[in-house]
């Protein structure tokens, strides 16, 4: 259960990691391009990053999606232990 839990906190302080750089990576580059007018560049730029992080992101779910299942078994066994 400990391991579980480690999982899904890792998970999840990876997921709020992700999701603060690409909020910083979007605010930088928007103070950056939009004075040059590379507004379809950047647009296309964060667009990539964030195909990527979608990615990253739905792997970690499904880690905090297993982490949680395995929590639940484990707490019925106990239930079925203790009752």
């Amino acid at each position: 259960m400990k391991k579980d839990m480690k999982a899904f906190l890792r998970a999840y302080q990876y997921m709020s990691y992700v999701c603060k750089t690409v909020a910083a990576i979007k605010y930088l580059f928007v103070i950056n391009f939009i004075y040059l007018g590379e507004i379809s560049w950047l647009n296309q730029k964060i667009k990539a990053v964030l195909k990527i992080q979608v990615k990253k992101m739905k792997k970690r779910q499904k880690v905090l999606v297993k982490a949680l299942a395995n929590q639940k078994v484990h707490q019925a066994n106990l239930v079925s232990k203790c009752g």
